[in-house]
């Protein structure tokens, strides 16, 4: 299963967080881009998605958009 969690550090994203962890509880794997670094573009992810960016996280099962952090971890506690 290859995670992708694309979040914020600045300010403070709890959902951001909660994905990460959601990750780390169930032993799997993520990348995790910070768009406060500078480490991803929401043009860009606009264009992946089709959508503009409202609300982070995004994150992406096996290249497929799934949600956030809720729907994250909905998928790993199946």
């Amino acid at each position: 299963m290859k995670i992708e969690i694309f979040g914020r550090s600045a300010p403070h994203c709890p959902f951001c967080e909660a994905a990460k962890s959601f990750c780390e509880r169930f032993g799997k794997e993520f990348t995790y881009s910070d768009m406060s670094k500078g480490e991803w573009d929401p043009a860009q992810m606009a264009e992946r998605l089709g959508h503009p960016v409202r609300t982070v996280p995004v994150v992406f099962v096996d290249d497929k958009f799934i949600g956030g952090a809720a729907e994250l971890g909905d998928l790993l506690r199946k």
